[in-house]
């Protein structure tokens, strides 16, 4: 019995062995390429396990500590992040996505000042790189120097004209370097059951304050030939370094606006890139009050910014949840 039980388990050994490692028979460019994929699909820890294995046969290659680097950045492990990203800029300090990423991991870390560094660094190497010049940019903008970002930001545009992502940045940042804004819009919402569609104008003005944001904002719209129109004041202040609060309150004829709404919600970013915020929205008609309580779960995955809505609405004639 006792020898049975001995050639059962070499058998099981030995098939154990047999069984072929994962990367086996690929090429180091293959095995990088679904690291990578991997990565943007959201199976970081495949990704991660893919990348040591191709470090284990050659420590030296600067495009997987990137990967690697950048998928323990999005994480949230920055200094393990850091520490690869490091070893590859000292490399080859012209690894302009080595680099690149090391700028973000110092921005997400809250270590603007370092980002800066490093993104000048770039600079000195190669002056009008368009990356670098964004990533000095975003810094200056963390370190509260919004009228130098905005320079930097332009140089990128001009850089690199084509790039939508770095002319929606600059244009961002030129919105919140001008503390007086005035905007108007015009929306038209058409409906699949035959009714008469949803005309909005709206007119605001964006005052920025030390402290925030002040937005007053004229709303007209029409619908089954009415008219309203409804007087809304937004306001963004800051609430700490991680927190702020979005506050509402407008009034309106009750045509086809609520005669009142006021609502708050409460936000707060935490680390590896997550945002929540609590609040409320209160609605009064003629014909009775709505409450929404609301919030939101949002974090940055690599690139894109993910969030989920609940919404849990109270009024007289029951309750009601959705999300979004």
């Amino acid at each position: 019995m006792k020898s049975r039980l001995v050639f059962l388990a070499v058998a099981v050994c030995s098939l154990v062995i047999a069984i072929p490692g994962q990367g086996e028979g690929l090429s180091r460019s293959e095995l990088f390429q679904e690291a990578r994929s991997l990565a943007f699909q959201g199976d970081r820890a495949e990704a991660m396990m893919l990348c040591r294995e191709i470090l284990d046969e050659h420590p030296a290659d600067r495009d997987v500590k990137t990967l690697l680097g950048r998928i323990n950045a999005w994480e949230g492990n920055y200094s393990r992040a850091r520490e690869l990203l490091r070893e590859v800029v000292e490399a080859d300090p012209e690894d302009s996505d080595a680099r690149r990423a090391l700028i973000d991991v110092e921005l997400w870390s809250g270590r603007p000042q370092e980002a800066w560094r490093v993104a000048q660094e770039g600079l000195d190497l190669r002056p009008a790189n368009p990356n670098f010049l964004v990533g000095s940019a975003r810094a200056l903008n963390k370190l509260g120097l919004p009228e130098k970002a905005l320079v930097a930001a332009q140089e990128a545009v001009a850089a690199d004209p084509q790039n939508s992502r770095t002319r929606n940045f600059y244009r961002l940042l030129l919105e919140h370097t001008q503390p007086n804004r005035l905007s108007a819009g015009y929306r038209r919402e058409w409906f699949n059951d035959s009714t008469d569609p949803w005309e909005m104008t709206t007119l605001s003005y964006r005052r920025e304050f030390g402290w925030g944001s002040l937005i007053p904002r004229l709303n007209i719209a029409r619908r089954f030939n009415k008219n309203d129109v409804q007087f809304e004041l937004d306001s963004y202040p800051r609430v700490g370094e991680k927190m702020y609060a979005y506050l509402n309150f407008g009034v309106s004829g009750d045509e086809l606006f609520p005669q009142i709404r006021y609502g708050a919600e409460l936000y707060r970013n935490f680390p590896k890139a997550w945002e929540a915020s609590l609040g409320f929205r209160r609605l009064e008609f003629e014909s009775g009050g709505v409450t929404i309580y609301t919030g939101t779960i949002a974090r940055y995955i690599g690139k894109f910014w993910i969030q989920f809505r609940p919404q849990f609405v109270t009024k007289a004639s029951g309750h009601s949840f959705s999300g979004r």
